[in-house]
């Protein structure tokens, strides 16, 4: 009679479900599966949508699971939500918070992450940690937050999943290359609470003071990530829907640091992006202190928040290119964000696509504005805009107020503007320097 572990290694994965996996919480069960198919030179766990442990059809997450190297974990039409009370994420590369982790030779390489059928995952009752509790009173960082957490990563993918009622960012990923992250769909819990902190989950917040779960974003690359395809994104986020953000913080981005590796975002393409960001913007990059943005192919945002509530939270942008805020040593300068193509975008925002700080060499075509939208391109601060190209804007129902481009109160150099299609619409509005 063959041995289980004989038939495993006839297998192509390991189940949590297996006999010979054992544990006292499903987190355990998960991750002694990763554990034991890395040792047989395995490289699948396949998560089922029955959890054999409990008899049920759902895996509560207390801990963190970590993959090694060569791993791919598939979510088969299963149900993981976590713990109440729990701080922690669900995925994350074993190299993470390491000393390795840090180093060029701890790279880890080839992770994936795949969902199968209605795979979903679930940041489950609040726990409290937020970014004004993050670090106090025995708290971890508010990185715990985020479901799944990437870094110093190469050869990754993240598909087919379903993350519902993040806690903080849905996924997040720092010094990353060579990934693609597609086909995720995101439901933000958007419960309201009024000044006195008690919740209402039947009603939506109308300001930003209003919302429980605050910078529920949906996929965050922070410094250092390059080559990286973002597709198919859908579904509700709290916050921006797609972050690239080039920033350094003390307590997340400086801790996770590699040495030997820039920090800059470069070579990303963001394509068929059909969201409700709630606030702030659909797709949105951002540097400062010396950190870069560069080479960015943004193809299809199609923004649907609601009219009304569009108008009601004077939403600023779909796509927000750059912001004076978030800096430490100083803002973004000419150069640190330029070679920015944008394609194909639909937007209820204030602004299709807003500019601030310093931004250079941008071309944007095919801009559609609908409900309060007012402008194609405006800057929200002043700054320095060189090298900016806009062509063909549509506007379904202009008022007196609206324009192509409005840029105010800034410096510019190289602004061209063609093919702006509905009658009435001001080709440019410009009262800059």
């Amino acid at each position: 009679m063959r041995s289980i572990e004989t038939e495993q290694l006839n297998r192509s994965y390991v189940s949590p479900n297996d006999d010979n996996i054992h544990g006292e919480t499903d987190s355990q069960f998960i991750q002694n599966a990763v554990d034991h198919a890395a040792k047989c030179l395995i490289d699948k766990v396949i998560i089922p949508r029955y959890n054999r442990r409990t008899g049920t059809m759902k895996w509560v997450i207390d801990s963190t699971i970590y993959l090694p190297s060569g791993m791919t974990v598939v979510l088969d039409h299963c149900y993981l939500t976590l713990a109440a009370g729990a701080k922690c994420n669900v995925f994350a590369n074993a190299n993470i918070h390491t000393a390795i982790g840090k180093t060029l030779q701890g790279e880890q390489t080839d992770i994936a992450i795949l969902g199968l059928g209605n795979a979903v995952i679930d940041g489950g009752e609040y726990n409290g940690l937020s970014q004004s509790t993050s670090l106090k009173n025995g708290n971890p960082h508010i990185s715990k937050n985020t479901p799944i957490l990437f870094s110093n990563v190469n050869r990754f993918k993240i598909s087919g999943l379903r993350v519902i009622n993040q806690r903080f960012w849905g996924m997040t990923f720092l010094f990353c290359r060579n990934g693609k992250i597609s086909d995720i769909d995101f439901q933000a819990d958007l419960s309201r609470i009024d000044e006195n902190g008690i919740r209402y989950p039947d009603q939506l917040p109308l300001s930003y003071e209003e919302i429980y779960i605050k910078n529920a974003d949906g996929v965050d690359l922070r410094v250092g990530c390059n080559n990286i395809t973002i597709e198919n994104i859908t579904g509700i986020t709290e916050d921006d829907t797609v972050a690239l953000t080039a920033l350094i913080g003390k307590n997340f981005e400086s801790q996770l640091l590699v040495e030997g590796k820039d920090t800059d975002i470069h070579d990303v393409m963001i394509r068929n992006v059909r969201a409700d960001c709630y606030v702030c913007a659909t797709v949105r990059l951002l540097c400062a202190d010396g950190n870069k943005v560069y080479n960015i192919l943004i193809d299809g945002v199609f923004d649907e928040s609601d009219y009304e509530l569009a108008r009601n939270r004077n939403t600023h942008a779909t796509i927000r290119l750059n912001d004076r805020a978030y800096v430490n040593l100083r803002k973004a300068e000419p150069g640190d964000m330029r070679d920015i193509i944008i394609n194909n975008v639909i937007s209820r925002a204030y602004n299709a696509v807003s500019l601030s700080t310093a931004v250079r060499n941008v071309q944007i075509n095919n801009i559609i504005l609908c409900g309060p939208a007012k402008y194609a391109v405006a800057n929200l601060h002043q700054g320095v805009y060189e090298n900016i190209s806009v062509r063909g804007i549509i506007h379904t129902n202009p008022s007196d107020d609206c324009a192509a481009v409005r840029l105010v109160d800034c410096t510019c150099e190289n602004i061209h503007v063609s093919d702006v299609i509905t009658p009435g619409l001001k080709n440019i509005t410009q009262e800059s320097k």
